[in-house]
């Protein structure tokens, strides 16, 4: 067995690819961002993302080497052979795998090293990384029956490696099916029975790889073909209720329990993270000196703010989120917070006119807010904002400004929320 697995990895295609799949586990690893480096989720899923590109390279190699024996109107080699008919498809399947999990697995441990200094306690999440090899085992296994049905050279292989990459992009993301999973926030983990049903789709396939091409190359006797056929028909039934029952499975990714003591700065105002994410805890220390300086007597600070998840679902969309690492949403979130506790809101029922200056002047105030707060304009790499907003005449009034002037400015847009009249 060992022998003709070898024979196999020494025949298949990948070990030519090694060095350029290396290339791509590298590519997304470090080439969309490396804010995940020093978080141990986030640097789970970064390590995970590379099987979104394997998955459809797995499944190409497959096809060609599962077309093999039958190209040149060669007639397949095992069929009256005394060992199963499954056994040559399971090694053919083996060889590829083996050669999709060494480079997935050598990315991993680079995703690791990287992050060691930085991340603290803790190691890599499996849950994200057995998606991923989920992943590269549901497309192997699609390459493979699409070489056993396909024998042209090249036709077997480009179905198959484009057909697995539109199916991935098509319904695999996590809006969709849920097939890889983009984003680590340690608010959030791999649920177990997500990732078990993945786990069963991915066994399902590769088992209706082995067993469908015996049903249909055997050439024995009707009992073979019938305990052949039952094995295919068995898997494709697995397939088909593992596909159905997703639902509900539920999503990816669920909310984790928040833990009985967040990491917290020890500033004030204080900001608590989740420990995972101890690697920001100097640059919201900063934030927070910064916070103290506001003018005086202009602003009600509330004493601690908290990232998102410490406190539940019901501060999710008032807490602070760290996105891609920035402080500029961690500032944002902070200015909205602070805006709402000096002028709570005090008509509901606004003329028109009057709804337009107090957007204006909350707008206003959140930017100054968000340039003092980070010391500094909008980072290039952040997008987007408030429309119509002169963000360039604020930065240069929180960066240059006398104070006398930019609290006279404050002042101003802080009248018009706290004394705008009901209709």
């Amino acid at each position: 067995m060992i022998r003709v697995l070898l024979m196999e990895l020494r025949r298949s295609p990948l070990r030519w690819w090694l060095p350029a799949l290396l290339l791509i586990d590298l590519a997304a690893l470090f080439g969309r961002s490396r804010s995940w480096i020093g978080v141990w989720p986030e640097t789970s899923v970064a390590a995970q993302v590379p099987s979104f590109y394997f998955g459809p390279a797995l499944a190409a190699a497959a096809a060609w080497a599962a077309g093999r024996e039958g190209r040149g109107g060669a007639m397949p080699a095992t069929p009256t052979s005394t060992r199963p008919r499954f056994l040559p498809e399971l090694l053919l399947l083996t060889a590829t795998l083996v050669y999709g999990t060494a480079v997935y697995a050598c990315g991993a441990l680079v995703a690791a090293a990287v992050s060691w200094s930085e991340a603290g306690p803790g190691f890599l999440w499996p849950g994200y990384l057995v998606i991923g090899l989920t992943v590269m085992t549901g497309c192997a296994a699609a390459g493979q029956l699409v070489g056993k049905t396909i024998r042209s050279t090249f036709l077997a292989p480009s179905v198959a490696g484009l057909g697995s990459l539109a199916v991935l992009a098509w319904v695999g993301s996590p809006h969709a099916f849920g097939l890889f999973v983009l984003s680590g926030s340690p608010q959030a983990q791999a649920a177990p029975a997500a990732v078990a049903l993945r786990v069963g789709l991915a066994l399902a396939a590769a088992g209706l790889a082995l067993t469908l091409p015996d049903w249909w190359q055997a050439r024995r006797s009707v009992l073979f073909r019938a305990r052949s056929g039952l094995a295919a028909v068995g898997f494709g039934a697995l397939l088909v209720a593992l596909v159905a029952a997703a639902p509900q499975a539920g999503r990816v990714q669920v909310s984790r329990s928040a833990p009985a003591q967040p990491l917290c700065t020890t500033t004030t105002p204080k900001l608590c993270i989740w420990p995972e994410e101890r690697k920001y805890l100097p640059k919201l220390a900063a934030l927070s000196d910064r916070i103290a300086l506001l003018p005086a007597g202009l602003f009600v600070v509330p004493d601690a703010f908290y990232e998102q998840g410490l406190r539940g679902p019901a501060h999710q969309y008032t807490d602070f989120p760290i996105s891609e690492g920035s402080v500029w949403t961690v500032a944002e979130s902070i200015s909205i917070q602070i805006l709402s506790a000096t002028a709570p809101p005090r008509c509901k029922n606004l003329t028109e006119a009057n709804t337009e200056r107090m957007v204006k002047a909350s707008w206003e105030l959140g930017r100054w807010l968000n340039v003092t707060i980070t010391g500094g304009p909008q980072p290039d790499d952040v997008h987007g904002g408030p429309p119509g907003l002169d963000t360039a005449s604020i930065d240069q009034l929180a960066a240059g400004a006398p104070q006398a002037e930019q609290i006279s400015w404050v002042n101003e847009r802080l009248s018009v929320l706290r004394e705008m009249p009901c209709a």
